[in-house]
Order: structure tokens, then C-alpha cells, then sequence
């Protein structure tokens, strides 16, 4: 008897259990061998929220919702921009002696401020709140060293500085 009929004699729960540990392409492909296995990816709340992030190319935050609501806030997420739908704006306020933002990413601004007298500058790290998104506005200024090279990871939360290479 052939492998793939011997594991659809298993209970329903171990299926599932084996399924989660599978990459979404996979969970895709398994869907398409039989009824019961699309079924069973189709009624998971976990395995159709693992489809639909890679989908999007995104990975699983740090945030403490269950699947469920995460599901139903990517769904929101993905259908504003099929629909160019704006769920609301920000008036972010004028940041006196700063030039305009250096970088953009993912709803966080970088903005540096003139030098000062000791070679050194402010830098402001602004962040947008998104309700789909669960982040809430926040705003950190921190010197900087001037000569250095900044990247910045919303998703990680991570802002890096580099010196930069002598010409």
C-alpha cells in the first residue's frame, strides 16, 4: 500500500499536527493531493495564516494576538492595499532644525538634525501608528557621532550605524 494512503488512515489531529510542520508551498501542494487534506488546511486557522503571510512575504511579529486575529488583520491589511482603501492618516508634526527624513521604511522615519559644535548631530526615529498593523505612534531622539551610515529594520525594531569607509 502506497505511503501517502497509510497517513490519511491517521486521526485528524495527528494530520493536523503534521501539517503545521510543513512550509506553506507545501501546505499548498498538500491541498491539491485530496479532499480530506484540503480540508483540513482549508478549516486550520493556523495553516490558512501561514499560506496568506508568505503569500505577502511577511513573517510572524512578536505580537501577542491569537491566529485568529492575526488572520483577520492581515486579510484587512492586504485588502487596503488591493483597494488603495486609507484606513486613516497622520499629521506628523514639524521637527524644528531637522532636515527632511534620510529614510523610510515600513511606516518609520529618520530624521537628523545640523551638526552641532562637538561633530556630533541629533537623530529622530519616528514611528507611525497603524491600527492594522498594532504599532503605536512613538517618537526617540538620540545623538550620533557625524560620519556614520544608518540602516534602519522596522520589523526588528532595529536601527544601525556604521562608520563610514574613509574616500
Amino acid at each position: 500500500m502506497a505511503a501517502y494512503l497509510i497517513i490519511l488512515r491517521f486521526p485528524e489531529d495527528i494530520l493536523l499536527e503534521i501539517l503545521t510542520n510543513l512550509d506553506s508551498r507545501s501546505l499548498l501542494i498538500c491541498r491539491t493531493t485530496c479532499r480530506r487534506l484540503n480540508r483540513i488546511v482549508s478549516d486550520s486557522v493556523l495553516l490558512q495564516y501561514r499560506i496568506e503571510l508568505a503569500a505577502c512575504g511577511m513573517v510572524d511579529g512578536r505580537q501577542t494576538l491569537d491566529v485568529a486575529e492575526k488572520l483577520r488583520r492581515l486579510r484587512l491589511y492586504n485588502a487596503a492595499w488591493n483597494e488603495v482603501e486609507w484606513t486613516g492618516h497622520t499629521a506628523l508634526p514639524h521637527l524644528a532644525n531637522y532636515q527632511p527624513p534620510s529614510m523610510a521604511s515600513a511606516g518609520a522615519l529618520v530624521f537628523h538634525s545640523a551638526t552641532t559644535s562637538h561633530n556630533r548631530s541629533l537623530t529622530a526615529l519616528q514611528h507611525v501608528s497603524s491600527k492594522l498593523r498594532c504599532i503605536h505612534e512613538q517618537h526617540i531622539v538620540f545623538p550620533v557621532d557625524v560620519g556614520f551610515n544608518s540602516l534602519i529594520d522596522p520589523s526588528q525594531d532595529l536601527l544601525a550605524y556604521a562608520p563610514r569607509p574613509d574616500p
